[in-house]
């Protein structure tokens, strides 16, 4: 495992984790110009082969997908490269990303409500419960396809596309809030891989020295 991470966005975030070598670290707080032209830099320099109108269209999304995340409330983000260990010859990537929402905690048991919701929102959905250090939390995996809302090709139509993601749910109940973490792949063939390293992750997960204590009194009675 790498050495323990923090998030960006927020420096009182109460949680620490660790990623697995191959995870590098998304800069949310950068200035989105300053982010484009190290992009650029870095693809020019590993593939000098691509058109102008293609790293365009690179760095249009890699931009569009951050811009993304943080709407959606994401306060870190990681890429992950590396070699499948079903093919060895090709490449397999994937994403980790923390993040927090704001939600309503007030039912006894707000864990089984939210498990209770989350599989009748969805067929196939797999929903369990898990137990980390950092006490009950919900694990889910779910697949998902879409069409790209960013056009890379050029070409009027794209394939769509499959993901797949794990997903662990912990409460924060002295701030009223949700916390994701989640690793999302479109490697389907290195599932089981993945899966495996997000249960590592998972162990990792722990609460800040300065605040274990207190948050911990609070959540009890809450799971």
């Amino acid at each position: 495992m790498s050495s323990t991470e923090k998030t960006d966005k927020s420096s009182d975030f109460p949680l620490t984790f660790s990623l697995h070598p191959g995870f590098n670290p998304i800069d949310l707080t950068q200035n989105p110009q300053t982010r484009s032209e190290k992009l650029l830099e870095s693809l020019q320099s590993t593939i000098p082969e691509l058109s102008g109108e293609q790293y365009l269209r690179v760095i249009l999304a890699y931009e569009y997908s951050i811009q993304r995340m943080l709407e959606e409330g994401v306060i870190y983000a990681a890429n992950f490269v590396g070699r499948s260990q079903q093919d060895p010859s090709a490449a397999t990537t994937a994403q980790f990303t923390v993040l927090v929402r704001e939600a309503e905690l007030k039912a006894s048991q707000p864990l089984n409500v939210l498990a209770r919701h989350l599989r009748e929102e969805r067929t196939g959905r797999e929903v369990d419960f898990v137990n980390l250090s950092i006490g009950r939390c919900l694990a889910v995996v779910q697949e998902d396809l879409f069409d790209p809302e960013v056009n890379l090709t050029g070409h009027e139509t794209q394939n769509s596309r499959r993901t797949r993601q794990f997903q662990v749910i912990a409460p924060l109940a002295s701030r009223g809030q949700l916390v994701f973490f989640a690793l999302v792949t479109e490697c389907i063939r290195d599932w089981n891989e993945y899966v495996a390293m997000m249960a590592e992750i998972c162990k990792t997960i722990t609460w800040n020295e300065t605040q274990q204590s207190s948050i911990a009194s609070r959540l009890e009675g809450l799971l």
